[in-house]
């Protein structure tokens, strides 16, 4: 979305503009904050009492080892933290929408960002502040994690203002506050800030980094809408905190994550009615039909999916030829199928745009290769590049096997089914594939983070963002790309828009920044067709399918959206929905 400015005037970018318009990531219906519905649900919160008090969910982390320090990633209670903290604000995927939560309102005028958030509490009773929230980006700025941040700064009790590094996309800032919750009482962490301001060396940072990252808190202190009440080594019990801003869309007192550390046991607990739902979680089919009438289950798009990552340095799979002869004997549809059914969504057009595609791409995607399955293709390709088929395998010029290790971790039982697929389809054209299943710690440890492979399962796309921005760095110019399966820094690629077969050298990185700095409009949907195509011509990444994430809900205690409902396209309904009344307790 853009101001009524050409593409080189000032523009400023606001949240007033932001519903008035329809955008270019479609960032919109914003007006109100998420603590109110008109879904019928919420009739239920009258002065019945709930049919069941406590909303069961599960957790992976053993609950009494549980720690409540953020930045510390051993024993963070992943699911258990969604009740207990707030986050920045609210996304839902089928509406490709954000809306306020925490943050009320937010505006960006070139460097400046102005920040205003909700007035509440934590759960000893202090007021939520910005305070609490400039502490909480200064202390990701010293610990490298929030990117073009210069200096964030209080204005007000609930108002801050961010001076970022230069100009940047304002769709593609945003985004950066997708995932991210409250969870710094500037109080409890004053002592870290405080170390790291009067840091003077390299030495003293390192310091100050790993005395935070390695810091402990035992009892925590939330602002969500539930607050632990006791942490044992079976289950965390989370109790209604009545001072919280949308308490009163919540008819039930209390929240219970049971620890379950498998899907299976988590599948066996749905299929026992000891869980009244499971935010996310991979269910195959005859599973499926196992769970009581009772479950209802959203899909969710993830923007994300199993991708055949290709080692750029190998001498056969270095070419582009290879790559692209691969990509047309991949059937993805059927690679789909058989690694989820309708949970798996074979991508359609291999560009790294997972998200809105038809409004990235425009009339340009038609110019784009679907990589439709075809034999006669690839063989045209192989041949291309010296390639011949003898005796039923295709050898190169000096008569060496095109062969192709398929490494995969065995923990991830979707994408070893969908590896055997690609694996089989590529021995049935004369590739000499082969399937290697590694456990999930050493695919991760030792084969995929050294590039110790020649094809390997992997992610094609920066998971659940829908700017382009995010997809497009993951594939050309992230850390993998550099240090993993060694894209190249400059490519050649046949012209987008030109004619007579002509070619361009694209630096990507340089391109990649472009895109971050771009204002919305024209010029950055341009620029990400640019890219887009870089990577349908080159594959970093052959993009194979997205994933729906599965989302379970139980109806036979609980009010329920349907589950074909937008409401349930939020990541992730177990937690959301109860703060705005549409998942709230039956009563009697």
């Amino acid at each position: 979305m853009r101001d009524k400015t050409n593409d080189d005037g000032e523009w400023k970018w606001s949240r007033r503009r932001t519903l008035e318009a329809a955008g270019t990531v479609g960032i919109a219906s914003l007006a109100g904050c998420a603590g109110t519905s008109s879904n019928d649900s919420q009739n239920s919160n009258g002065n019945g009492q709930p049919t069941d008090p406590e909303l069961t969910l599960s957790e992976w982390l053993v609950p009494k080892d549980a720690q409540y320090n953020s930045f510390n990633s051993k024993n963070w209670p992943g699911d258990a933290s969604r009740m207990l903290y707030d986050a920045f604000v609210r996304y839902n995927a089928k509406k490709n929408e954000f809306e306020p939560n925490l943050l009320t309102d937010w505006s960006i005028d070139g460097k400046t960002v102005t920040l205003k958030t909700r007035k509440q509490q934590w759960h000893d009773g202090d007021s939520v502040t910005a305070d609490d929230l400039v502490a909480q980006l200064r202390l990701e700025k010293f610990m490298g994690m929030t990117k073009f941040l210069e200096s964030a700064e209080v204005t007000g009790d609930q108002s801050a203002k961010l001076t970022l590094t230069s100009e940047i996309n304002p769709d593609v800032f945003l985004e950066t506050f997708r995932n991210k919750r409250l969870t710094v009482k500037k109080s409890l962490f004053e002592k870290h800030l405080q170390e790291f301001e009067s840091a003077s060396s390299d030495s003293e940072k390192s310091t100050a980094q790993s005395n935070l990252s390695s810091r402990t808190i035992e009892e925590p202190i939330g602002n969500g809408p539930f607050e632990l009440k006791t942490a044992t080594s079976q289950q965390f019990t989370l109790t209604k905190f009545e001072k919280h801003p949308q308490a009163g869309n919540i008819n039930f007192p209390r929240v219970v994550y049971k620890y379950f550390p498998s899907n299976q046991k988590r599948w066996q607990a749905l299929m026992n009615n000891e869980l009244d739902g499971q935010a996310q979680m991979f269910v195959p089919k005859n599973v499926r039909e196992k769970f009581p009438k009772s479950v209802v289950r959203a899909k969710i798009p993830t923007n994300s999916g199993f991708g055949v990552t290709f080692q750029h340095d190998h001498k056969h799979f270095g070419q582009r030829n290879v790559r692209q002869a691969v990509a047309h004997v991949i059937d993805r549809e059927q690679v789909a199928q058989n690694s989820g059914g309708d949970t798996k969504v074979p991508v359609d057009l291999p560009s790294a745009v997972p998200a809105n595609t038809d409004e990235w791409l425009g009339n340009s995607a038609g110019k784009f290769n679907k990589y439709q399955t075809s034999t006669q293709k690839a063989a045209s390709l192989l041949k291309d590049a010296g390639f011949e088929r003898q005796s039923g395998t295709w050898v190169d010029s000096n008569g060496n096997t095109l062969k192709a290790p398929f490494k995969v971790p065995s923990g991830y039982t979707d994408w070893v089914t969908a590896s055997e697929t690609i694996v089989s389809q590529l021995q049935s054209f004369g590739i000499d594939a082969k399937l290697v299943s590694r456990s999930t710690s050493t695919f991760w440890g030792k084969d995929f983070a050294k590039g110790n492979f020649v094809l390997a399962a992997g992610g094609w796309s920066a998971r659940l963002h829908s700017h382009p921005y995010f997809h497009l760095k993951f594939q050309l110019d992230s850390s993998a790309a550099d240090n993993v399966y060694n894209y190249p820094d400059t490519v050649s690629v046949p012209s987008l828009n030109g004619s007579g077969g002509g070619s361009q050298e694209v630096d990507v990185a340089k391109e990649v920044e472009s895109l971050l700095t771009a204002k919305p409009g024209k010029k950055t949907k341009q620029r990400v067709q640019k890219l887009a195509w870089v990577v349908n011509q080159t594959l970093p990444v052959l993009p194979i399918q997205e994933k729906l994430a599965q989302s379970f809900v139980t109806k036979d205690d609980w009010n329920v959206p349907s589950q074909n409902s937008k409401s349930m396209s939020v990541y992730w309904p177990t937690s959301w929905l109860p703060r705005t009344g549409e998942l709230t307790a039956k009563t009697k």
